[in-house]
């Protein structure tokens, strides 16, 4: 048996101004498939994207699954269709940012180029897009060899990462709203949608060891990475946070112990997509 090659390519076919669209008319019209052949020839007919690279990445997230032989829209999927169209790629980036794990590292390898992507801009706080994205798919396509050399399917001299799988992270960057990219420069922003933080923080905590029911207490590396998760600044998590709280109380409360080494939350349950919209 031949092994599978893993994909590092972000395909831009994935975009939202293709993808979002689809998913709309899915949902609207009820309708479920019983082959891929078969939802792109529905969305052909209606003058959308039919290309298998945004189905692929649309199963990647969670958005579309195969159940009892029908391909259709998870809940998720669905909750998201609902939401406010300024918060569709929010939340989808979500999706996409925290969509590979280290614990299956084969699994969804394209996803981790796109965190990877994001991490690269944040870290450069401002930086041109289009004038480093040479530099930035030749660093990628190093990191590589050192996280997946050992993965089966990985192959040094066939890693197919390129300016063009930069793009396809973009096109979803540049669909954030508040924008993190104007005139081609990626910025961090200094707000988020609250939405996106309260997923953002669940996530972290459960990355790092937090539990429900028990002060969270979010200390400078986990403050990092839910700003770099959200594209914040650091020093303006603090007043999302505060924008955030009130509006999931049964999801999340401020903590109860003393502020004395950093800010505390409490969660009464890990934060999942539909909770935005209950």
């Amino acid at each position: 048996m031949v092994n599978q090659r893993l994909t590092f390519h972000v395909p831009s076919e994935g975009a939202p101004e293709k993808m979002l669209p689809v998913l709309k008319a899915i949902y609207e019209e009820g309708q479920r498939f019983q082959s891929v052949k078969d939802l792109q020839s529905f969305s052909r007919d209606r003058g959308l994207s039919d290309r298998v690279e945004l189905q692929g990445m649309a199963h990647a997230i969670g958005l579309l699954a195969r159940n009892n032989d029908y391909i259709s829209l998870t809940r998720q999927a669905e909750t998201i269709v609902r939401l406010s169209l300024n918060l569709q790629a929010d939340v989808i980036h979500y999706l996409l940012y925290t969509g590979w794990r280290l614990d299956t590292p084969a699994q969804n390898s394209f996803l981790w180029s796109y965190r990877e992507v994001v991490n690269s801009y944040w870290d450069r706080r401002v930086v041109d897009v289009v004038k480093t994205a040479n530099l930035i798919a030749e660093e990628i396509n190093n990191r590589t060899t050192s996280l997946f050399s050992e993965v089966e399917g990985y192959s040094s001299g066939e890693v197919s990462f390129s300016p063009k799988s930069i793009r396809g992270v973009r096109k979803w960057l540049e669909a954030l709203i508040p924008p993190v990219i104007e005139s081609n420069v990626f910025t961090r922003r200094s707000f988020c949608p609250s939405e996106l933080v309260l997923l953002a923080v669940g996530w972290v905590a459960q990355q790092t060891e937090g539990e429900i029911g028990i002060d969270f207490l979010i200390t400078p590396p986990r403050r990092e990475a839910i700003c770099r998760l959200c594209l914040l600044e650091p020093n303006s998590l603090d007043s999302v946070l505060d924008w955030m709280l009130p509006n999931y109380p049964k999801v999340v409360l401020p903590g109860t112990s003393a502020g004395v080494y950093g800010r505390y939350l409490r969660f009464l349950r890990w934060p999942q997509i539909i909770d935005l919209i209950e």
